[in-house]
C-alpha cells in the first residue's frame, strides 16, 4: 500500500479542493453535485482556473484561494494543509460523509 500524499502536495491539495464543491452543494441543499462551472462561479473564479486547481494541473494561487475562502467559509490552513480546525460543523460533516463514502468498495452488479 502507496503512503498517503504529503497534506501539503498537489494531489492532496486538489482532492481537497474537490471536497470543498461537493460538500459546499451539499451544505447549500443541492439536490445533485454542484459542478465545477457554478462553484467557480459563485467564488468569481474562471472556470479553467479552478479546474486545473481541482485536478491538480496547476496549485490554487492565494488570491483564488481567498476567493474559496470568503464563499465556502473554508480556512486556508485546511485548503493548503488539510487542518480541520476551523471548518464550519455543517462543511466539516458533509466533507467526512464524503469521504467516508469515497472509501467504500464500490458494489457490483449482479
Amino acid at each position: 500500500m502507496a503512503p498517503a500524499p504529503r497534506p501539503d502536495s498537489l494531489a492532496a491539495m486538489s482532492a481537497r479542493l474537490r471536497l470543498i464543491r461537493l460538500a459546499y452543494g451539499i451544505v447549500q441543499g443541492h439536490s445533485r453535485e454542484m459542478g465545477q462551472s457554478e462553484f467557480s462561479r459563485l467564488c468569481g473564479l474562471n472556470v479553467s482556473a479552478w479546474n486545473n486547481a481541482e485536478t491538480g494541473d496547476n496549485r490554487i494561487g492565494i488570491d483564488a484561494a481567498m476567493k474559496v475562502v470568503r464563499q465556502a467559509g473554508v480556512t486556508l490552513d485546511y485548503i493548503y494543509f488539510g487542518n480541520r480546525a476551523g471548518l464550519p460543523h455543517a462543511l466539516a460533516m458533509a466533507i467526512d460523509k464524503l469521504e467516508k463514502d469515497s472509501a467504500k468498495p464500490a458494489r457490483r452488479a449482479s
